[in-house]
């Protein structure tokens, strides 16, 4: 956030209603918050970035390591 606080805000807004308007999972409300700092969501911060700021480079270190989906009946504990 502090990488884009301040070229995010005058963007933000249409890029905001594209988002809605194209079916992203976070409502205009909760992308607003994200924007003003007061719901960290790195996921949605990065969407709302990719889509108002798109020449921005996002440094690979602060992208989310991918996610590996859970295996169904595998223990957690080995007792």
């Amino acid at each position: 956030m502090a990488l884009v606080c301040e070229d995010l805000s005058p963007s933000a807004t249409k890029a905001i209603d594209r988002m809605v308007k194209n079916n992203h999972e976070a409502s205009s409300a909760q992308l607003t918050a994200v924007r003003n700092g007061r719901s960290p969501n790195l996921t949605w911060l990065i969407d709302l970035v990719r889509e108002s700021l798109p020449d921005f480079p996002i440094p690979t270190e602060l992208l989310p390591d991918s996610v590996t989906p859970a295996q169904v009946g595998v223990p957690v504990l080995d007792l």
